[in-house]
């Protein structure tokens, strides 16, 4: 049986960015995916082949003392840090004078061999 009781929206939530006319004045920068070069370029190949294999089993894993990543989490995590890439890349051609890049997951603890002994949240 369902419940009626619940409230139903009456019109879509608006992102904060337009509610506050922050999205006027931003230039978006579309992001892309890390390829493995770029990551191999900081990280060893044998932190991106463990990476791979753990987004790539069914349930994810655990890639170090306290960062679990789901099925696909190496996706994201290249597309966290493609989109980084993609924000230098515009401010280096001129296309922006600068660039602030939101991201997640966040790649500002990684190390070059991860996070598998250590306190570590970052992948990338």
């Amino acid at each position: 049986m369902g419940c009626d009781c619940a409230p139903q929206p009456t019109h879509q939530p608006t992102h904060p960015a337009q509610v506050s006319k922050l999205s006027d004045v931003l230039t978006p920068v579309k992001p892309r995916y890390a390829t493995d070069e770029e990551i191999l370029r900081f990280h060893t190949p044998r932190y991106l082949e463990r990476v791979k294999a753990i987004s790539a089993a069914a349930e994810g894993g655990q890639v170090g003392h306290e960062l679990h990543i789901s099925h696909g989490g190496f996706d994201i995590a290249s597309l966290s840090l493609g989109g980084v890439l993609a924000a230098v890349e515009a401010v280096m051609s001129g296309t922006v004078s600068n660039a602030y890049a939101l991201v997640r997951p966040p790649g500002h603890h990684a190390e070059a061999d991860g996070a598998f002994d250590r306190r570590q949240w970052c992948l990338f």
